[in-house]
């Protein structure tokens, strides 16, 4: 293989495996969610246009109370593609942690994506270098008799 190739592979793994971790983060964010979230109704306050990164969001603020009777002013910063909510809308909310609420169906699952796809493509690859290892060992591939 010539170094070009070789600096090609080695960019694809280094883009790979940031692509990893930040899917790896925001799947654990979505796990918590499942795992440990609850549900709500809250009261929505006001909503407006917003930007960020020169795109724009519909900025949703909301109060809710949770089990234990204490309540939370929050807002979640939703895609214009979402259709502006009604006076209550439903929130999902980690018990006990201050501006982890976000309203029902605002969810990262396309990063979940990302990283099963990550996970996959980081097993065959280690599976084809075990094989590229071994052979360079015990020479040529295994074969059953």
């Amino acid at each position: 293989m010539d170094q070009d190739d070789e600096i090609r592979k080695f960019k694809m793994i280094l883009v790979a495996g940031v692509a990893f971790l930040f899917s790896a983060y925001f799947s654990w964010q979505e796990l918590k969610f499942a795992l440990w979230g609850e549900s709500a109704e809250a009261r929505v306050t006001r909503t407006f246009e917003t930007a960020e990164r020169r795109r724009p969001l519909l900025a949703v603020e909301y109060t809710f109370e949770d089990q234990d009777g204490r309540s939370y002013s929050e807002r979640d910063d939703l895609p214009t593609s979402f259709s502006a909510p009604g006076e209550v809308v439903t929130v999902q909310f980690l018990p006990g942690v201050e501006g982890s609420s976000r309203i029902e169906g605002h969810s990262s699952m396309a990063s979940v994506w990302v990283f099963l796809a990550c996970l996959s493509w980081l097993g065959y690859s280690g599976f084809k270098l075990y094989r590229e290892a071994r052979e360079a060992v015990h020479g040529g591939p295994r074969r059953r008799q």
